[in-house]
């Protein structure tokens, strides 16, 4: 793998996230967004987080946009290992971003530019840890802001494994939106993910088997495609290996490139009897490129499936992501 992580909001919806407390602060908000129709807006009542986590790893690139609606100084976000928290990015009294120790610990670096109110950012982080030779690089907005190289081991722990944003009572109010976490795994995406923006690309049509049963009418594809999911509209596999495929929206005009896919699939399984899993499908050119098998919770949520490559060969591009199917296959 080489991508880990992705957050967009633009299911309209929290199930992205791993954890969050308080729903009437972290929500969903079609007011502010960097991309798409919706970002996460942190804050703005009382204390509260939310929290995605990815698989362990010692080095990482991430970015996520920043809105900011009031001023406030402290920690928002945290890079930790469990409930420890390894690194901050913090705002001071001037405006500028700091790198910290810890949770607000030792002050590894400063930025250059002052933040302001009111506008979007691009913060990009580069993390090793180590005792010694250990990195931590900060942008805003493509532009390097700092560096430090030494110690970026505030304790014994050797991986991070999750991504933390926080506000406090009568503290910061600000929004989240395109989130992306790269390792440094595979040839591509293994390195500064450089401002992208992702998209939420839906079915429009059936495009193949209908072999799943629907809970109501006959197109399958209209039950899919709400905003936030739904749990009363579904398709239900009563047996393994049935499969449905499904044209897609294509991407917005102003796309130029592609450098990951994820296949999204909110759903349960209603039992421990088969069929109890699913296998993510991408159709191209008539061929499909069956994924391995997931599980699936036992109640609704989210599975999803990273393709840094097109999986008939190279990279993707915008061309070939328009012209895709997507599907499902039931697994027992």
């Amino acid at each position: 793998m080489a991508t880990i992580a992705m957050l967009s909001a633009e299911w309209n919806s929290l199930l992205e996230l791993t954890a969050y407390n308080n729903t009437m602060t972290i929500t969903v908000s079609s007011v502010q967004k960097r991309t798409g129709d919706y970002s996460y807006k942190v804050g703005g009542y009382s204390s509260n987080f939310m929290q995605k986590t990815f698989p362990a790893n010692p080095e990482i690139y991430l970015q996520y946009g920043l809105y900011m609606n009031n001023t406030f100084t402290g920690a928002t976000f945290g890079l930790r290992s469990g409930g420890t928290w390894i690194l901050s990015i913090s705002r001071n009294a001037s405006g500028y971003l700091e790198v910290r120790s810890g949770q607000n610990g030792t002050l590894l670096a400063t930025g250059v530019t002052p933040t302001i109110n009111g506008k979007w950012y691009v913060v990009e982080l580069h993390l090793k840890l180590a005792d010694s030779g250990g990195i931590v690089e900060l942008r805003l907005d493509g532009n390097l802001e700092c560096t430090f190289i030494g110690d970026t081991k505030p304790g014994s722990d050797t991986t991070v494994d999750n991504l933390y944003w926080i506000s406090w009572g009568s503290g910061p109010e600000y929004f989240i939106d395109d989130v992306i976490v790269n390792d440094l795994s595979g040839s591509i995406n293994n390195s500064w993910p450089g401002g992208l923006k992702l998209f939420l690309v839906k079915p429009v049509a059936d495009a193949g088997p209908k072999e799943w049963t629907p809970s109501s009418g006959t197109d399958h594809y209209a039950l899919l495609n709400e905003l936030p999911p739904s749990g009363d509209d579904y398709l239900r596999a009563t047996a393994s290996d049935l499969i449905d495929l499904f044209d897609l929206e294509d991407l917005p005009a102003e796309a130029q490139s592609v450098k990951a896919v994820a296949l999204d699939f909110f759903g349960l399984k209603g039992s421990t009897v088969a069929p109890s899993r699913i296998a993510q499908i991408v159709s191209l050119g008539g061929i499909d490129y069956v994924q391995a098998d997931q599980d699936l919770p036992l109640a609704q949520g989210l599975v999803r499936k990273f393709l840094d490559t097109n999986p008939a060969g190279g990279n993707w591009n915008v061309a070939t992501v328009n012209a895709m199917l997507s599907g499902i296959k039931s697994r027992p």
